[in-house]
């Protein structure tokens, strides 16, 4: 009798250890499966930290060309505003120029008017060639 309880009890046991057997298994298993997943999530996680910073730079870099393009445009409209200046400065003088005009042909007559219009001619040349090199200089620094 008490060979059979002990007989029973060791089958008992092993087959409590076989299924503690298996279980350990399937947990292995399980963990194996789990880490592999880990492992998956890991690479997928690098990634999309990956394309992030990669996105991030190009935001900055497109701030930073942005902010430049800001400035190009500040300055230009600084300039815009001082030729607008120079251009009222210009008007002022054309007035100037043609109140002395009507002044000095009312004073010399005809004779007086073709001297005068003859000078003035040569100013007007002479400025017509300076603004024009200028302009030219002006146009070769935009295109750089």
């Amino acid at each position: 009798q008490i060979y059979k309880n002990v007989r029973d009890q060791t089958a008992a046991k092993r087959n409590e250890i076989s299924e503690l057997h298996g279980e350990l298994l399937e947990k292995s298993n399980l963990l194996t499966v789990r880490e592999r997943d880990l492992e998956s999530l890991k690479y997928e996680v690098d990634a999309k930290k990956l394309r992030y910073e990669t996105n991030m730079k190009s935001l900055r870099d497109e701030i930073m060309i942005t902010g430049e393009r800001h400035n190009e445009v500040e300055r230009l409209s600084a300039r815009n505003s001082k030729l607008e200046y120079d251009i009222v400065e210009r008007n002022q003088e054309i007035k100037q120029i043609r109140e002395k005009f009507a002044s000095m042909v009312k004073r010399d007559g005809s004779n007086g008017i073709v001297r005068i219009l003859r000078n003035r001619n040569e100013c007007l040349k002479n400025e017509v060639e300076t603004l024009t090199n200028r302009i030219t200089k002006e146009q070769g620094c935009f295109e750089i």
